[in-house]
């Protein structure tokens, strides 16, 4: 893999990983603690990003 297709692929996952976690912020928005939401998305980023590749 060239390293153009390198950043465009971790460019993707990046915003993957983004559009997710705002999904997921909408739906529990005041339903969940902060610091409870912080947890989870430190957990599924660090889950979806490396398993993407």
């Amino acid at each position: 893999m060239d390293q153009s297709t390198a950043a465009s692929d971790f460019f993707f996952q990046v915003v993957f990983v983004a559009t997710a976690m705002s999904i997921v912020s909408g739906a529990v928005a005041e339903r969940m603690k902060l610091w409870a939401f912080l947890g989870f998305a430190v957990v599924m980023t660090g889950f979806h990003l490396p398993n993407g590749r």
